[in-house]
């Protein structure tokens, strides 16, 4: 491999939608363990840190493993601050992290379901990707074609989002994907440039089976019922 690899992952404690929602336990073990926990084991990262304002989540991190440099500043650890800054304000203050043979993985805390092997997969990914000042994203595709989305009114009535396509069979519509929100690699001087993550991206395609975006109590159940089932298939 030509670069070194570090992992961050960034894990606020102020979640709203779910309270403590990146120390929130699924098999007995809290999700950013499980995601710690699968980065190391992975054997893609010299080092796995957490960006953090929460002293008990570094308190957690550390006991699985990560390292914990300091706590995030307040200012960038509200609900409103996106995932970009974030990475960027952690590389400006870790040196190692800003070499040019660095590349830095924001691997998400409720990412349970990223295993080692997808890690190296993406690892190995990257390591063909032609233009360095472009991210990786973790994709999935919608499971229906876009193009015959509907939406709803506060009557309850239906309108197609493109009328000119609801008539179109689904088999002649090309595929859409979205942003899986389980992890992003990129060059440390790409995080620092501000850029938007995904208008500068590469896409890895993961299955529905292993990604879960948990964005509330529903996403979470559904985390935990998938885990479930893939820990059932591996026995």
């Amino acid at each position: 491999m030509t670069n070194r690899y570090f992992c961050v992952i960034p894990a606020r404690g102020g979640s709203k939608r779910i309270p403590k929602k990146n120390i929130q336990e699924v098999a007995g073990i809290p999700l950013i363990g499980h995601v710690i926990q699968n980065a190391l084991a992975s054997e893609v990262f010299e080092r796995v840190y957490v960006s953090t304002d929460s002293e008990e989540i570094a308190h957690i991190a550390l006991k699985f493993g990560a390292i914990v440099p300091e706590l995030r500043d307040k200012a960038i650890s509200d609900d409103k601050t996106p995932t970009q800054p974030v990475i960027a304000s952690f590389i400006a203050r870790q040196r190692e992290l800003q070499n040019s043979d660095s590349v830095v993985a924001c691997l998400y805390p409720f990412a349970i379901l990223v295993s080692p092997t997808l890690l190296r997969v993406a690892r190995d990914k990257f390591e063909k990707i032609e233009d360095m000042k472009k991210y990786l994203v973790s994709i999935q595709k919608y499971s229906h074609p876009i193009q015959r989305a509907l939406t709803i009114d506060s009557q309850g009535l239906l309108s197609p989002l493109d009328i000119n396509n609801l008539n179109t069979r689904t088999q002649d519509l090309p595929s859409a994907y979205f942003d899986a929100g389980q992890f992003y690699f990129g060059k440390p001087n790409v995080w620092l440039e501000k850029n938007t993550v995904l208008a500068n991206a590469y896409g890895l395609e993961i299955p529905r089976h292993e990604a879960v975006d948990v964005d509330n109590l529903d996403d979470l159940t559904y985390l935990r019922i998938v885990n479930s089932m893939r820990q059932l298939r591996e026995k």
